[in-house]
C-alpha cells in the first residue's frame, strides 16, 4: 500500500509511472468530489438509520484504470468494488461472446441499463 507504479519492477514501469503522474490530478479531483458527495448525503440522511458508507461501487471504463481502485480504497478508507453489469444477465453465446462482454462490462454499464429499461415497454 502507498506504493506508486514507479516503485515496482517490470518492463513497463516508466510508462506506467508516466500514466500515473498524468492521471494523478484527475484522481485527486475525483477523490475530492466523492468526499463532497459523501458529506452531502451524510447530511441528508443524518436523521435516518444510515450512519456511514460501507463501500463504493465504480462503473464505466474509468473504473478499469490500473491502480484507481487501490488509491480510492486508501484515500477513502472503504472497500471499492467494480460493478459487474452482466452479473444477472444471460447471454446467448450464439450471438455474443459472453467472455468478451464480461471483460468489457464496465464500459457497457450505461448501454445495458438503457437496454434493460426498454425491455417490457410497448
Amino acid at each position: 500500500a502507498g506504493e506508486t507504479p514507479g516503485e515496482t519492477s517490470g518492463e513497463n514501469v516508466d510508462r506506467e509511472y508516466q500514466a500515473y503522474l498524468a492521471m494523478r490530478p484527475f484522481v485527486d479531483r475525483f477523490i475530492t468530489e466523492i468526499e463532497q458527495v459523501f458529506k452531502y448525503y451524510s447530511f441528508r440522511i443524518s436523521m435516518s438509520e444510515v450512519r456511514s458508507f460501507s463501500k463504493l461501487v465504480l462503473s464505466g471504463k474509468t473504473a478499469k484504470l490500473k491502480g484507481l481502485k487501490e488509491v480510492l480504497e486508501e484515500k477513502l478508507g472503504i472497500p471499492i468494488l467494480c460493478a459487474d453489469s452482466f452479473e444477472n444477465v444471460t447471454v446467448d453465446n450464439s450471438v455474443f461472446n459472453a467472455e468478451e462482454l464480461k471483460a468489457e462490462s464496465l464500459g457497457l454499464t450505461t448501454a445495458l441499463g438503457l437496454a434493460q429499461q426498454k425491455i417490457g415497454r410497448p
